[in-house]
């Protein structure tokens, strides 16, 4: 018999044979630079955990939330780290754990009396950073395996789930599915807004190509203060509404159920209502209602009352390292008081506006200088709805016009993403360790 947690968003707690297998851990609510919190918000019982192993399924900061890790290595660095990034396994080293495995997706894992096989997927044919790979976890405990989604991605999942069942020689009875199509950065991006019909029949389709009992995971999230205005553009769907329409699909499902447990066996899944309330205290859920009518205009949001002189003082020798490319860029600095436009055409840099750009970027001042001084990556600032971008290069001759192949966030030619990431985690270690 398996047993599984939910803990809210994906984290979670396998337990069997004697061992407890701990998944992407989120301690507290807030997460990713604060942009986010957990939804519905709880209160885990940190030292109730005791985990064996600590699985990090991948980079994103909702899955490798360094204050957690930097928590839970100081209850147990015996608790051995598992994880297929190469940039989570040299920081958990840094943290204290005394074991990190650094695992490819596609391996099986033989534990006493429990077998793990980390699956695929397709985003790792092109991952940010050579080194950044992720992957899905299955727990198979006498011929019952529970699979564990998480954020891969896949083109032909019941072939995946066939390939589970007869690497781990059972059958998957409960899969933790995705299931809100999060629309992140189409608004940051100047994309579709709308409700995203193809994307959730795709989500819902998924589902029901896995032939098990599913439940809602590696959603539950909302934007938090002051960044909630995205609310309203990010979550077309909740768990209620995805629920219904399984069911109305021929899926079998069960809530999230934080503070409750699923039994995983061969005959079946059950839910013990309330089982987990030793390691958790769920509260209750912040509804969000989605309306995509209105991009509400970007504000610097300065959280640290920073003067906007000193803000100047970091954003323009960052600016004006900017070196364009064919095409004619424009960066609009959004300062807490005022704002700035600077046109980037080739190696010129110039301040003032440039009716005739081709791509434009739009920039919250006092994030941007997070940035810079390594206190955040570029993904607290672009999902949190601080870094804005749009596009109208293209190319024209005889054959019509073509849409350019260029990247829309010009600002990350002076500092790429997957860099921003690391100078973040490294200013974390150095702070917690000063």
């Amino acid at each position: 018999m398996l047993r599984w947690f939910p803990l809210g968003h994906a984290m979670a707690l396998a337990e069997a044979a004697g061992l407890r297998l701990l998944f992407d851990p989120l301690l507290e609510n807030r997460h990713h630079g604060g942009v986010f919190e957990v939804n519905p918000p709880r209160t885990i019982h940190r030292e109730a955990l005791r985990p064996d192993f600590i699985f990090v399924t991948h980079r994103h900061p909702d899955h490798f939330d360094l204050p957690s890790l930097r928590a839970l290595a100081a209850l147990d660095p015996d608790a051995v780290v598992v994880t297929p990034d190469a940039l989570v396994a040299r920081t958990a080293e840094r943290l204290g754990f005394h074991t990190v495995r650094l695992v490819a997706p596609s391996t099986r894992i033989e534990l006493d009396g429990v077998r793990v096989l980390t699956t695929p997927s397709n985003a790792n044919l092109a991952p940010i950073s050579p080194e950044a790979l992720e992957f899905g976890v299955a727990v198979e405990h006498e011929g019952a395996i529970v699979w564990n989604e998480v954020d891969t991605v896949h083109t032909a999942i019941a072939d995946l789930v066939g390939e589970i069942n007869q690497a781990l020689s059972g059958t998957v009875k409960l899969a933790l599915m995705q299931w809100c199509p999060l629309l992140e950065v189409e608004a940051s991006l100047a994309g579709s807004i709308g409700f995203p019909f193809a994307a959730y029949a795709r989500l819902l389709e998924q589902a029901a190509a896995v032939n098990a009992v599913v439940v809602p995971s590696s959603a539950g999230a909302r934007h938090a203060a002051p960044f909630e205005a995205m609310n309203a553009l990010v979550y077309p769907v909740d768990e209620a509404r995805v629920l219904r329409d399984l069911a109305a699909r021929g899926v079998r499902t069960f809530p999230s159920s934080v503070g409750d447990a699923f039994v995983v066996s061969r005959a079946g899944v059950e839910r013990e209502v309330s089982a987990g309330a030793s390691l958790v205290t769920p509260r209750t859920l912040e509804p969000v209602d989605f309306k995509p009518l209105a991009i509400p205009p970007l504000r610097d949001p300065n959280l640290d009352g920073r003067r906007e002189e000193d803000l100047r003082a970091i954003v323009e020798p960052f600016v004006r390292t900017l070196r364009g490319d064919r095409f004619r860029w424009l960066l609009d600095v959004v300062y807490p008081s005022t704002q700035e436009a600077w046109s980037i055409s080739g190696a010129e840099v110039r301040r003032g506006h440039d009716p005739a750009w081709d791509l434009r970027n739009e920039v919250a001042a006092s994030m941007l200088c997070d940035v810079i001084e390594g206190r955040r990556h570029w993904g607290d600032l672009l999902l949190g709805g601080t870094l804005r971008a749009c596009s109208r290069a293209y190319d024209v001759g005889p054959a019509g016009l073509t849409r350019a192949r260029t990247q829309p966030i010009f600002l990350y030619s002076a500092l790429s993403y997957s860099e921003s990431v690391e100078r973040a985690v490294e200013h974390e270690l150095s702070r917690s360790s000063s």
